[in-house]
């Protein structure tokens, strides 16, 4: 009896609830991200207690940070909360680091839990959100087709116009999504993934979301390099990246006026606002180089509500830029800091993966997030946080060897 129950036992152990609970959470990703991306805040904590809990049951529960990540990241946090020292709106710096902390803290520990799963549950927690993943693509299918069918009530006036602009953060985050799913699915077959990854970039050209389409873009392009030489392209596209952050204040002087490039390209009203703010954010970064005006203050600039033009606002709440972003709040140590954070998630990318299309994937997930932080949305947004952690997490678990002992 007692030898017959030991096989059992052990595969109990194995597929023990933590694991299947942390597969369904997993699984429910893709899916609250299309419907309700903003859940993605909550979503975050929850993962990393049930993720530790499988850890625990699986014997492993020790485990360690990754030192150089944390180490930036634990910089970026002690700058920010030094700036309010400096802040030209101390309130709002005061405001937003406990939350943003809290983030980055659960993120670490996300990553490192993630990272010594065993092999038994990762192939679990992967099959999970590939599944779930499919799900969202076929649900973003039947909304397109249907004009909405679940978004519908959520419609302002009803125009095309407004239901596709409500998947400006779900298909962003879909976009960078997309490559931990290619790396599970070309464990099967590449033809899989390949096949995922155009019909990606041809449904998300529908909607009014230049930025994910762009993602895949950039993503399809990283990956290709990566995967023909990751020795190579791995580093350059990690030196390209920080590079690209660092330089980012220069964009004004590189361009056209935004005025002469909307009237002689026709650009979108949309495309001209966001260039007359990234403008506007250079001059404001030109005025405090350094040490920048504080953590969280891009709302509070001095002009930012003024109009550049017709209903185009100077600085509406962030200049829609993490690169700038940084620079604008926290300076050059800020900048340095946000560009350290790429260079060390592509070099990590590079070293772990457990093979070319994995490393390749890894990093065309880090180039895809580069691609949306530089077009949209405010780099300290909790959602926005969070839900690039949990890709995290999910490109660790899909992308490294799970009987590799070093944590990333």
């Amino acid at each position: 009896m007692k030898s017959q129950g030991s096989p059992i036992n052990f595969r109990l152990s194995r597929l023990a609830q933590p694991t299947l609970l942390l597969g369904g959470v997993v699984f429910l990703v893709p899916v609250l991200t299309l419907y309700v991306p903003l859940s993605l805040a909550t979503l975050l904590p929850v993962l990393v207690v049930v993720a530790i809990a499988g850890r625990i049951v699986s014997g492993r529960p020790e485990f360690r940070l990754s030192r150089i990540s944390t180490i930036v990241v634990s910089a970026l946090i002690l700058l920010a909360t030094a700036s309010a020292a400096w802040s030209y709106s101390a309130e709002l710096t005061w405001e937003k680091i406990p939350r943003t902390a809290m983030i980055a803290l659960a993120g670490a520990l996300l990553l490192a839990a993630m990272s010594g799963l065993d092999r038994t549950q990762s192939r679990i927690i992967s099959k999970a959100f590939l599944a779930g993943f499919m799900l969202a693509l076929v649900l973003v299918m039947s909304e397109r087709a249907t004009g909405g069918l679940l978004f519908r009530t959520a419609l302002v006036m009803g125009s095309e116009g407004n239901f596709l602009n409500q998947f400006n953060r779900p298909l962003s985050l879909l976009s960078i999504m997309l490559w931990p799913a290619v790396v599970i699915l070309t464990d099967r077959r590449p033809v899989y993934g390949i096949a995922t990854v155009i019909g990606c970039l041809a449904l998300f050209a529908t909607f009014q979301t230049g930025a994910a389409t762009a993602a895949v873009a950039v993503g399809i392009v990283v990956f290709a390099g990566i995967y023909a030489a990751p020795r190579i392209v791995g580093p350059l596209t990690g030196a390209l990246l920080g590079a690209s952050v660092l330089l980012a204040p220069t964009i004004e002087h590189m361009l056209p006026q935004p005025k002469a490039m909307f009237e002689e390209l026709g650009l979108p009203r949309s495309a001209y606002h966001r260039l007359l703010i990234w403008q506007f954010a250079s001059q404001k970064i030109a005025e405090r180089p350094v040490l920048g005006w504080g953590f969280n203050t891009s709302r509070a600039i001095p002009g930012g509500k003024e109009n550049l033009d017709v209903s185009e606002a100077a600085l509406p709440l962030h200049p829609h830029n993490a690169a700038l972003q940084w620079r604008l709040e926290l300076g050059i140590l800020g900048a340095l800091l946000g560009a350290g954070l790429f260079v060390v998630a592509a070099e990590c990318a590079r070293r772990y993966g457990r093979n070319r299309i994995a490393q390749a994937a890894g990093t065309a997930t880090v180039a895809s997030a580069y691609c949306i932080a530089m077009l949209s949305f405010g780099a300290w947004q909790s959602w926005w946080l969070s839900g690039l952690f949990v890709i995290a997490g999910i490109t660790v678990l899909s992308c490294r060897d799970p009987e590799r002992s070093a944590d990333v």
